[in-house]
Protein backbone atom coordinates (compact mmCIF):
# COMPACT_ATOMS: atom_id res chain seq x y z
CA UNK A 1 0.00 0.00 0.00
CA UNK A 2 1.60 3.11 -0.99
CA UNK A 3 -0.64 6.97 -0.33
CA UNK A 4 0.73 10.02 -1.58
CA UNK A 5 -0.86 13.51 -1.46
CA UNK A 6 0.60 17.27 -2.74
CA UNK A 7 -0.85 20.51 -1.74
CA UNK A 8 0.64 23.89 -2.85
CA UNK A 9 0.69 26.96 -1.73
CA UNK A 10 1.95 30.85 -3.05
CA UNK A 11 2.84 33.52 -0.75
CA UNK A 12 3.96 36.81 -2.19
CA UNK A 13 6.14 35.42 -4.67
CA UNK A 14 7.53 32.27 -3.39
CA UNK A 15 5.56 28.74 -3.54
CA UNK A 16 6.01 25.47 -1.76
CA UNK A 17 4.71 22.22 -2.77
CA UNK A 18 4.08 19.75 0.27
CA UNK A 19 4.35 16.00 -0.60
CA UNK A 20 3.25 13.51 2.36
CA UNK A 21 3.32 9.75 1.75
CA UNK A 22 2.48 6.89 3.37
CA UNK A 23 4.80 3.28 2.06
CA UNK A 24 4.32 0.13 3.06
CA UNK A 25 7.69 -1.49 4.14
CA UNK A 26 8.25 -5.35 5.76
CA UNK A 27 7.68 -3.53 9.17
CA UNK A 28 4.71 -1.08 8.76
CA UNK A 29 3.91 1.99 6.96
CA UNK A 30 6.29 4.56 6.99
CA UNK A 31 5.59 8.90 6.75
CA UNK A 32 7.76 11.01 4.39
CA UNK A 33 7.30 14.66 4.71
CA UNK A 34 9.21 16.60 2.02
CA UNK A 35 9.02 19.56 0.11
CA UNK A 36 9.26 21.43 -3.03
CA UNK A 37 9.79 25.42 -2.72
CA UNK A 38 10.92 27.87 -5.37
CA UNK A 39 9.63 31.76 -6.83
CA UNK A 40 6.74 32.62 -9.80
CA UNK A 41 8.22 33.21 -12.51
CA UNK A 42 5.23 33.89 -14.03
CA UNK A 43 1.62 32.93 -13.73
CA UNK A 44 2.02 30.46 -15.73
CA UNK A 45 5.80 29.32 -14.70
CA UNK A 46 7.18 28.48 -10.92
CA UNK A 47 10.66 27.57 -10.79
CA UNK A 48 12.21 25.56 -8.15
CA UNK A 49 15.03 26.14 -6.22
CA UNK A 50 14.98 23.38 -3.69
CA UNK A 51 13.86 20.24 -2.73
CA UNK A 52 13.81 17.25 -0.26
CA UNK A 53 13.21 17.85 3.73
CA UNK A 54 12.43 21.58 4.11
CA UNK A 55 11.55 21.83 7.32
CA UNK A 56 12.31 25.71 7.12
CA UNK A 57 10.09 26.59 4.28
CA UNK A 58 7.38 24.23 4.86
CA UNK A 59 7.31 25.52 8.38
CA UNK A 60 6.65 29.06 7.15
CA UNK A 61 4.16 27.75 5.13
CA UNK A 62 2.55 24.80 6.12
CA UNK A 63 2.60 25.59 9.85
CA UNK A 64 0.30 22.64 10.58
CA UNK A 65 2.58 20.06 9.83
CA UNK A 66 5.39 20.83 12.23
CA UNK A 67 3.36 18.44 15.31
CA UNK A 68 4.24 15.66 12.16
CA UNK A 69 7.55 16.23 11.77
CA UNK A 70 8.68 13.66 14.52
CA UNK A 71 7.05 11.21 12.83
CA UNK A 72 8.93 11.62 9.65
CA UNK A 73 10.49 8.31 8.53
CA UNK A 74 9.74 6.96 11.23
CA UNK A 75 11.53 3.40 9.99
CA UNK A 76 15.02 4.82 9.99
CA UNK A 77 15.92 5.40 14.26
CA UNK A 78 18.96 5.03 14.85
CA UNK A 79 17.98 5.12 18.66
CA UNK A 80 14.93 3.33 20.85
CA UNK A 81 12.19 5.47 22.08
CA UNK A 82 13.63 5.73 25.58
CA UNK A 83 17.25 6.83 24.00
CA UNK A 84 15.74 9.17 22.30
CA UNK A 85 13.48 10.67 25.54
CA UNK A 86 16.69 10.85 27.12
CA UNK A 87 18.20 12.73 24.24
CA UNK A 88 21.21 10.17 23.42
CA UNK A 89 22.01 10.12 19.55
CA UNK A 90 24.68 8.11 17.77
CA UNK A 91 26.95 11.56 17.90
CA UNK A 92 26.69 11.73 21.90
CA UNK A 93 26.09 8.24 23.31
CA UNK A 94 27.92 6.21 20.33
CA UNK A 95 27.59 1.80 20.67
CA UNK A 96 25.79 2.82 24.04
CA UNK A 97 22.98 0.07 24.90
CA UNK A 98 20.26 1.19 26.56
CA UNK A 99 19.22 -0.08 29.94
CA UNK A 100 15.64 -0.49 29.40
CA UNK A 101 15.41 -2.48 26.84
CA UNK A 102 18.93 -3.40 25.38
CA UNK A 103 18.54 -1.43 21.94
CA UNK A 104 22.51 -0.82 21.21
CA UNK A 105 22.26 2.50 19.57
CA UNK A 106 23.40 3.00 16.15
CA UNK A 107 23.21 -0.84 15.22
CA UNK A 108 20.39 -0.75 13.01
CA UNK A 109 16.79 1.13 12.11
CA UNK A 110 14.54 1.10 14.84
CA UNK A 111 10.72 1.16 13.83
CA UNK A 112 8.40 3.22 15.08
CA UNK A 113 4.69 2.65 14.43
CA UNK A 114 2.41 5.30 13.31
CA UNK A 115 -0.61 6.44 15.42
CA UNK A 116 -3.88 5.96 14.15
CA UNK A 117 -4.22 9.99 14.19
CA UNK A 118 -1.04 10.16 11.59
CA UNK A 119 -2.17 7.91 9.30
CA UNK A 120 -5.27 9.36 8.75
CA UNK A 121 -3.82 13.20 8.84
CA UNK A 122 -1.20 11.88 6.04
CA UNK A 123 -4.40 10.53 4.13
CA UNK A 124 -6.83 13.33 4.16
CA UNK A 125 -4.95 16.57 5.73
CA UNK A 126 -7.70 16.71 8.93
CA UNK A 127 -6.66 16.40 12.23
CA UNK A 128 -4.10 16.69 14.88
CA UNK A 129 -0.98 15.28 15.74
CA UNK A 130 -0.94 13.00 19.04
CA UNK A 131 0.32 14.76 21.93
CA UNK A 132 3.72 13.46 23.50
CA UNK A 133 4.14 10.63 25.52
CA UNK A 134 4.89 11.15 28.90
CA UNK A 135 8.27 9.63 30.08
CA UNK A 136 9.68 9.63 33.62
CA UNK A 137 13.34 9.01 33.22
CA UNK A 138 14.32 9.32 36.99
CA UNK A 139 18.05 9.17 37.54
CA UNK A 140 20.23 8.41 34.92
CA UNK A 141 22.95 5.55 35.28
CA UNK A 142 25.66 4.21 33.22
CA UNK A 143 26.26 0.38 34.17
CA UNK A 144 29.99 -1.58 33.21
CA UNK A 145 30.39 -4.79 33.08
CA UNK A 146 31.36 -8.43 30.88
CA UNK A 147 28.93 -10.82 29.54
CA UNK A 148 29.18 -13.91 27.59
CA UNK A 149 27.18 -15.31 25.16
CA UNK A 150 27.91 -18.73 26.19
CA UNK A 151 31.33 -20.78 26.00
CA UNK A 152 33.72 -18.46 24.81
CA UNK A 153 35.34 -15.21 25.18
CA UNK A 154 33.70 -12.62 27.63
CA UNK A 155 33.13 -9.35 26.18
CA UNK A 156 32.52 -5.83 28.03
CA UNK A 157 29.07 -3.83 28.07
CA UNK A 158 28.11 -0.73 28.80
CA UNK A 159 24.70 0.18 29.51
CA UNK A 160 22.82 3.48 29.92
CA UNK A 161 19.04 4.20 31.16
CA UNK A 162 17.11 5.22 34.48
CA UNK A 163 16.29 3.80 37.72
CA UNK A 164 15.53 4.27 41.23
CA UNK A 165 19.21 3.60 42.58
CA UNK A 166 22.45 1.56 41.44
CA UNK A 167 21.16 -1.88 42.78
CA UNK A 168 18.11 -1.44 40.28
CA UNK A 169 20.60 -0.28 37.49
CA UNK A 170 22.29 -3.41 37.76
CA UNK A 171 19.80 -5.75 38.29
CA UNK A 172 17.83 -4.38 34.94
CA UNK A 173 20.72 -4.76 33.56
CA UNK A 174 21.61 -8.55 34.58
CA UNK A 175 17.63 -8.67 33.20
CA UNK A 176 17.72 -7.09 29.55
CA UNK A 177 20.95 -9.27 28.96
CA UNK A 178 19.58 -12.35 29.81
CA UNK A 179 16.93 -11.21 27.50
CA UNK A 180 19.09 -11.23 24.90
CA UNK A 181 20.73 -14.29 25.27
CA UNK A 182 23.58 -13.68 27.29
CA UNK A 183 24.44 -16.40 30.02
CA UNK A 184 27.15 -15.48 32.12
CA UNK A 185 27.02 -11.52 33.17
CA UNK A 186 29.20 -9.75 35.46
CA UNK A 187 28.11 -6.29 36.80
CA UNK A 188 31.22 -4.12 37.57
CA UNK A 189 29.43 -0.89 38.58
CA UNK A 190 26.95 1.24 38.12
CA UNK A 191 27.45 5.55 38.32
CA UNK A 192 24.83 7.95 38.27
CA UNK A 193 25.70 10.50 35.46
CA UNK A 194 23.28 13.02 36.17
Amino acid sequence: MSHKRTERRIINNEWCRLEVELRETDKGLELSITGTAGIVFTQEKLVAHSCGQLREELTRFFPEVVPFFRFHLNGLHAECEHQQARDESYATHPNAECLECGWKLGHGWHYRELPPEVIHWAKTGAGSAPSEPLYIAGPQFVVTGTRCPGIGDSESFKLNGAAPDDAAAKEQARKVLYEHGYEHVHVYKAKRVD
